[in-house]
């Protein structure tokens, strides 16, 4: 076959098949991500005309070169992906940056995106929400925020940073229940970081299913709607999300036994000396 190509062309069909089958090895290759981290990870509400840039920073670790990156969205019926524009840093990390619809941006929501690197999917997840209010999201702990009790609280609101994200991803269109919910939190993590007798922890878990009763009474209205796992059975578990803090929760929970609560689920759920003013 090769005889009756000219000279020049003999080795253009073996070179080909080789790049070929190089590039099919590189991309077949999924780039194990340590770690993708969107910032700022809240985007706001937009009334411009035009599409509002989001930048982040991605930490890759991959024998091959990275030639194209893609965000898709994840449980919507929308497919739209979003093409990202790198620019490698000099410690071998990436800034990208993408544009979010405009559409996108007149509602508030939450967008879930899989990360896609050389055309192929990978593990990681982005999130960017896109609240009713402004607000200022914490960076992502990690690990770092399970290595004490009280764990990281870069803004001093008494709020675990971790619980602080979860919050506005779970619930970016009502900054009432993100309230609620943060005034709940705090009761939980007193459970857990504070000392006292069988009165002291009656009290705290009476204030927290105070809360509790008021969350779930703003979100559903009525018991039937309610699921079997809501975002607060969610928030109580990522609580105690260490071995230390779910035996310390367990021990003070024992030592308020027994207490009762008077609170209902009733539209009077939020409006409890407990609970009322001081979300």
């Amino acid at each position: 076959m090769f005889q009756k190509l000219k000279p020049h062309l003999k080795w253009a069909i073996p070179l080909a098949v080789i790049v070929i089958l190089g590039l099919v090895f590189l991309i077949g290759q999924n780039p194990k991500v340590i770690s993708a981290t969107v910032s700022p990870e809240v985007v706001l509400i937009s009334t411009s005309t035009g599409q509002t840039p989001v930048e982040f920073n991605l930490k890759l670790k991959s024998k091959v070169p990275v030639m194209s990156v893609s965000l898709k969205t994840l449980g919507t019926n929308t497919t739209t992906a979003l093409k990202v524009s790198l620019a490698k840093q000099a410690d071998g990390s990436f800034t990208g940056s993408t544009k979010i619809p405009l559409e996108w941006l007149k509602t508030p929501q939450t967008i879930t995106f899989g990360l896609n690197i050389n055309g192929i999917k990978t593990s990681s997840k982005l999130r960017f929400a896109i609240t009713d209010i402004p607000v200022i999201l914490p960076p992502d702990p990690g690990e770092e925020g399970k290595k004490t009790l009280e764990g990281i609280d870069s803004d001093h609101d008494g709020i675990r940073d971790d619980l602080q994200r979860e919050m506005v991803f779970m619930y970016p269109n009502n900054d009432e229940v993100r309230r609620i919910l943060r005034a709940m939190v705090k009761k939980e993590q007193d459970i857990i970081t504070t000392t006292g007798d069988h009165e002291h922890f009656k009290g705290l878990m009476k204030e927290y299913f105070a809360f509790r009763h008021c969350y779930e009474y703003q979100v559903f209205r009525s018991q039937r709607e309610m699921s079997d796992n809501t975002n607060g059975d969610i928030l109580w578990y990522m609580g105690q999300n260490t071995a230390e803090r779910k035996k310390l929760i367990e021990a003070n929970q024992y030592k308020a036994t027994p207490f009762g609560s008077t609170i209902n689920f009733g539209s009077e759920a939020c409006t409890q000396p407990q609970v009322q003013g001081q979300y």
